[in-house]
């Protein structure tokens, strides 16, 4: 009778446990990477933040690059630079019905844009600027029926802007060229 014991050979017991010990640690290292794969837009940005919203939305934003590139294989495409997968359009309408008057003057803007606010009751006001493109560029708040907000513009590239006007909850947009 044979015994595996104190033999050079080592035998059917310990070339199987080999086996399975290597067949075991390959499992190993592939599962978790095959498990954590995922095939969804990542971004890797400068800049940018992301924040889930109350009632389950979920919002991200990041700052472009200016110079992009796109690579591309028969199934799948990278681009640079974009953090849209999924287009979005956004309309700046005229607001109507609100419970105020506004006129933005000199409009188109040379170096300062002011906003003229009037009311018929004393009211909490903020005034926002914004680029064509989002950008937040400054505020200012006040409490009056009648106010006046003024905005140095001198600095910023010729171009379209808007300015908002947000009271009791109300908010309206309102455009300006800067020359």
């Amino acid at each position: 009778m044979k015994t595996w014991k104190n033999c050079s050979n080592p035998g059917p017991p310990l070339v199987l446990w080999r086996a399975l010990m290597a067949g075991c640690c390959l499992w190993l290292l592939v599962l978790p990477a095959a498990v954590s794969q995922q095939l969804s837009p990542k971004v890797s940005a400068a800049a940018g933040a992301s924040a889930n919203l109350p009632g389950g939305g979920y919002m991200a934003w990041t700052v472009g690059e200016t110079v992009i590139f796109t690579g591309e294989t028969a199934s799948h495409f990278m681009t640079q630079g974009f953090h849209q997968p999924d287009w979005l359009l956004t309309a700046v309408e005229e607001a109507k019905n609100l419970p105020w008057q506004a006129a933005l003057s000199p409009n188109p803007a040379g170096s300062f844009i002011e906003m003229s606010v009037l009311a018929e009751t004393p009211a909490d006001w903020t005034a926002a600027l914004y680029a064509a493109d989002g950008r937040f560029l400054g505020k200012q708040s006040a409490t009056a029926a009648r106010t006046t907000f003024r905005f140095e513009v001198g600095e910023l590239a010729p171009g379209l802007y808007f300015l908002t006007l947000t009271s009791g909850g109300r908010v309206g947009a309102y455009r300006f060229v800067k020359q």
